[in-house]
């Protein structure tokens, strides 16, 4: 955000229209500044239409971590795994790869861990108030998720993980075979042990969160400019193809493409790199999982 000084009704540009961008837009407006949202494609078009909306307030231990970079090789030769680079992205990658290795250094872990754990702390709480100003609090479930596991010497090496959790304070239970088929009869009869996290929860449904988001936001008179920004100025012009807007600040949101407008108007050269995911949305049907659902073996989520 670049800032000028003055009071609470300043002029502030939003660039980027996915999930963060319209509730900090949204927010914003609320302390009473007036708000504009930048986005070519329009609200939620992006990795916030479809993606697995868990509020992951367990996850307090950053990807770059000394226990990740030990399962790097293997993941890369492994045919279904959760990680691949294609030949050709490797030399572009490279720089991210480093930084992503220097990361996993244990002062570096601990630093972003205890930042990882002091905002999660405060997300669903975050949630609840912001969608409660909107009556929409039905968007979230605070229902707990699962982490569920089908190899023995998997979940006793996931051991030092949770005592890690322990010491963080996350709260968890273990659950066994026999409250793994009551809780979840329709459950693979392969899983052996679940690790359940009350503390977490869902979006009932990620794009209808951002739409309803968006739509309070313009209600309340937010703009919404479905035009591509071009640069930026120090100045705090924002140029789309209809010329230039002025701004006393400016929150960069845009994912991926944030990282040469930050370039821009600072030099500062942010280590962003695009994840390619994918996600299958089925119709509902009569077994719905009661609540989030992860693999540890497969590593992906389900969620109702």
């Amino acid at each position: 955000m670049t800032a000028k000084q003055g009071s609470t009704q300043q002029n502030v540009a939003v660039i980027g229209a996915g999930v963060i961008g319209i509730t900090s837009a949204l927010k914003l407006q609320q302390l009473g500044f007036n708000v504009t949202i930048f986005d070519p494609q329009g609200a939620a078009q992006g990795c916030s239409k479809g993606n697995a909306g868990h509020i992951a307030t367990e996850q307090v231990f950053p990807l770059a971590s000394p226990s990740t970079i030990k399962q790097i090789p293997s993941m890369l030769f492994a045919p279904q795994s959760p990680l691949s680079i294609r030949w050709r992205d490797v030399l572009s990658t490279l720089p991210w790869m480093v930084r992503f290795l220097f990361s996993a250094r244990k002062r570096s872990f601990d630093t972003s861990a205890r930042a990882l754990t002091e905002l999660n702390q405060h997300s669903l709480r975050s949630w609840e108030t912001l969608l409660s100003s909107i009556n929409e609090e039905g968007l979230i479930k605070v229902d707990g998720s699962l982490l569920v596991f089908e190899s023995e010497t998997l979940f006793e090496s996931y051991q030092e993980t949770l005592n890690a959790l322990n010491q963080a304070g996350v709260e968890y239970q273990i659950w066994d075979q026999i409250r793994l088929r009551r809780k979840l009869p329709k459950l693979g009869l392969q899983v052996r042990y679940g690790v359940f996290f009350p503390n977490t929860g869902h979006t009932i449904e990620p794009y209808e969160l951002c739409v309803s988001i968006n739509q309070r936001f313009q209600e309340l008179g937010g703009k919404f400019v479905e035009k591509g920004v071009l640069s930026l100025t120090k100045q705090g012009e924002v140029i789309t193809e209809n010329g230039a807007q002025q701004f006393d600040r400016i929150v960069l949101a845009a994912g991926l493409h944030s990282a040469p407008m930050v370039a821009s108007l600072t030099g500062i050269k942010v280590p962003i790199q695009a994840e390619r995911g994918y996600h299958v949305m089925v119709e509902k049907f009569d077994h719905e999982l009661p609540m989030a659902v992860s693999s540890a073996d497969r590593k992906f989520i389900m969620t109702p």
